[in-house]
């Protein structure tokens, strides 16, 4: 077993199959485990009650961000609008951002960097639309890992649905 520094213990997935879980008990004394497989961090293995801790700390905080985005809504904080305004109001400041001024009305949200090459939106809005639809996804994904609703805005409401 060897350490990469204080905090995070190492050990090769070789070693745990040539000396078992003895190699792994004894690692896990010193807090959680990286397994290297060909040089590379692949899995961590860490303590039950550590695990416990981990996952609570993630669905308080889960449900403190639910309950920030309520407060929210309730106090007004938010506004109704539609994917494609955000999408073009994304695209408004990125052009801010890097050209450090804001689009014509002839560019509308064309996108460009600081380069004379310009992105046309429809691209920038499919990365956006891929980009949310992931984001969705993992969202799903975690609510059913830890059993909580998602939070969707539905005919002018905020709704609670099971994933």
């Amino acid at each position: 077993m060897r350490s990469s520094n204080a905090v995070s213990k190492t050990i090769s997935a070789t070693e745990i199959r040539r000396r078992g879980l003895s190699a792994i008990d004894k690692a896990l004394k010193h807090g959680p485990v990286h397994v290297l497989k060909n040089n590379e961090p692949v899995y961590v293995i860490m303590a039950d009650a550590q695990y416990r801790e981990l996952s609570e700390r993630y669905r308080r905080s889960y449900i403190n961000r639910i309950r920030q985005s309520l407060k929210d809504l309730k106090e007004g904080r938010t506004r109704k609008t539609t994917a494609q305004s955000l999408i073009d109001e994304l695209g408004s400041e990125h052009m801010t951002r890097y050209t450090g001024s804001e689009p014509s009305p002839d560019q509308g949200a064309t996108i460009s960097k600081r380069s004379s090459k310009k992105k046309s939106p429809t691209a920038f809005s499919q990365a956006v639309g891929r980009a949310l639809r992931r984001a969705a996804k993992v969202a799903r994904k975690t609510a059913r890992m830890h059993g909580t609703p998602i939070y969707v805005w539905e005919n002018g409401k905020v709704v609670a649905k099971k994933p």
